[in-house]
């Protein structure tokens, strides 16, 4: 059975494996968000920067969360590449040394013969047969043949359940890499707002209490000649 590049499933047929391994990956990658939103914020409080400094810290964050994310994206593609790839071996596996020889003898065989060829090697326990059968009536577009060799083995079975039901590749990144990625910040975003400014202030004002209150308020300077008083 073929598992496309492009294939897509429907979220609700999706195999149970594969939403739990999604729903693991979103949980990490929903920290990625939480991480951004903290640097967002911290950036744009430091009113002592100026804006090119603090593009360029938000920038260097945002560079780390997104190589965070593609490491989560790796590995969840290859956890899930290792289950189909099982699968796909589970329903290739088991071909004997006459496999090759059955596979050109069933070539001559009529279609509508298929059917009644597999329960003949069923009933033999020719595998290397029913293989073969299964293959042809396979590319041939002969799938009731197929799926009842298919469904006949429950590790079979299991194997075609989770190929159908597995996204392939370019749906699941759509579904995990592009969907998880954290919002960017843009230049205006990382401007301080009064709100950040009356902060800094007032942190500024619980910093400098102790010294006032040992020396008093700061008195007006004055200049007399060359000297400032």
């Amino acid at each position: 059975m073929e598992y496309r590049h492009d294939q897509r499933v429907d979220e609700g047929r999706m195999h149970p494996d594969s939403r739990k391994k999604e729903t693991a990956f979103r949980e990490q990658a929903a920290k990625l968000w939480a991480d951004e939103a903290s640097a967002r914020k911290r950036v744009r409080s430091n009113v002592a920067l100026s804006a090119e400094e603090r593009q360029d810290a938000y920038r260097e964050v945002y560079e780390g969360l997104e190589r965070r994310l593609e490491q989560l994206s790796d590995e969840f593609g290859r956890d899930v590449g290792k289950d189909v790839y099982e699968a796909e071996r589970t329903l290739n596996q088991g071909t004997g040394a006459k496999f090759a020889e059955h596979l050109t003898a069933v070539t001559s065989i009529r279609d509508e013969k298929l059917g009644e060829i597999m329960a003949t090697a069923r009933r033999s326990r020719e595998t290397d047969l029913e293989r073969a059968i299964a293959v042809t009536a396979y590319e041939r577009g002969v799938r009731p043949v197929w799926q009842s060799w298919a469904e006949a083995n429950p590790q079979r079975a299991e194997a075609v359940k989770r190929l159908r039901s597995t996204p392939g590749p370019e749906q699941l990144y759509t579904r995990t890499a592009l969907a998880m990625r954290p919002p960017k910040a843009s230049p205006a975003d990382l401007e301080p707002t009064a709100v950040d400014r009356q902060r800094a202030a007032d942190a500024e004002a619980r910093r400098n209490a102790p010294r006032v209150e040992f020396y008093g308020p700061p008195q007006p300077r004055r200049q007399v000649g060359s000297r400032i008083l």
